[in-house]
């Protein structure tokens, strides 16, 4: 099959458009490759395919039940701090979760903490959480940090905490779909950094939700290999749906943004960085990190054919027996484990600097 025979949505087309991209393109490094595709932002984007596709609205009710989990009998304040909170939406499924709890009934509070990059996300945020509290009769505070999280230090964290609620309130920290964009040395910096805070008892958890695959490495070819298998169970799913074909490309389209990144865009600048859970569980145990249980113990069938599948220490969101998601509870262990392994971050989780390239041909066919 030649590559001028395929549509615009082919996933194959696309990639191949992108690669050829960087390859004619490989002296301009600093040139960042941006979509031709103007005709939403991002998170309009992600808005759209949260409300489409089975498997990424079932992250939301897999992150309520993971952070809520927290809540313990005799709590009366609760924190959350979401590392790039966007609209809020998550939040507002998280306070809705918490006041249809019996345990929920017993908070006086919960302070949401918002940090992103965008000052207008984190207004918007803070509207959402507010008024989601109001509806489901839960007094709702907020504060944001609008910045990097990987760059706040210990000290900073502190005051976060310390101004969030002067009551002593249980903690979480929550990231959906956003670690995977901080450098892999950054991850692991970050979450030592959490696993000292000791303002208001410090952090009683992390939360992350992050998709299952290998966007991490430095080298192209294995980029390729692991994207492509992720991405054709993506786009089989999408046209399962029964939508029409635009409604159909509209959702591929936050997709789109990602494979830009992914193999248009050099290593130096490139954001996407995925990679898979196990990586993710060492990499928390190398930081003083235990598991948190979740709270599924066999597989449950949602909508769409996608399952929520226990794989030990993280739940997978499922699709044809692969995972495409993984949720993550842990918490911070008072003293790091001892051995051979501790504070050293997994060789596998390291990215070199340098970008290899390869003469290898890929078929498209």
């Amino acid at each position: 099959m030649n590559v001028s025979d395929l549509t615009d949505d082919s996933l194959a087309k696309y990639i191949h458009d992108r690669l050829e991209e960087r390859i004619t393109n490989r002296a301009a490094k600093a040139a960042l490759y941006s979509s031709k595709r103007k005709s939403a932002n991002q998170l309009e984007l992600y808005a759209y395919a949260f409300q489409s596709l089975p498997y990424i609205t079932a992250i939301s009710s897999l992150l309520s039940e993971a952070v809520t989990s927290y809540i313990e009998p005799g709590d009366t304040h609760f924190t959350l701090i979401d590392i790039g909170i966007g609209t809020g939406a998550q939040e507002r499924a998280i306070i809705s979760h918490i006041a249809s709890l019996p345990l929920g009934h017993e908070l006086s509070s919960i302070h949401i903490v918002g940090i992103d990059l965008c000052e207008g996300s984190l207004r918007s945020a803070g509207n959402s959480c507010v008024e989601a509290g109001r509806i489901a009769g839960v007094q709702v505070t907020y504060s944001s940090v609008c910045g990097f999280a990987e760059t706040l230090t210990t000290e900073k964290w502190e005051g976060i905490l310390s101004s969030a609620n002067q009551e002593r309130s249980r903690v979480v920290v929550m990231a959906s779909l956003a670690m995977h964009h901080l450098l892999p040395e950054k991850r692991s910096d970050l979450l030592r950094t959490l696993k000292t805070v000791k303002s208001m008892g410090g952090v009683s958890g992390v939360v992350l939700a992050e998709p299952h695959l290998n966007h991490a490495d430095n080298k192209i070819a294995a980029r390729f290999e692991s994207s492509w298998n992720h991405f054709q169970l993506v786009w089989e799913l999408i046209d399962s749906l029964d939508y029409t074909h635009k409604e159909k490309f509209h959702v591929k389209q936050f997709f789109l943004r990602e494979l830009d990144d992914v193999f248009a865009n050099s290593d130096e600048i490139r954001t996407e960085r995925e990679t898979e859970m196990q990586t993710w569980v060492d990499l928390l145990a190398c930081c003083g990190y235990s598991t948190h249980p979740l709270s599924r113990s066999e597989a449950v069938p949602c909508s769409g054919g996608v399952e929520i599948v226990p794989h030990g220490e993280w739940l997978g969101i499922d699709w044809k027996g692969v995972t495409l998601i993984g949720i993550l509870s842990f918490i911070p262990q008072c003293e790091e484990s001892e051995g051979p392994s501790k504070n050293r971050v997994p060789e596998r989780y390291c990215t070199p600097s340098e970008e290899t390239y390869s003469t290898q041909s890929w078929s498209l066919a």
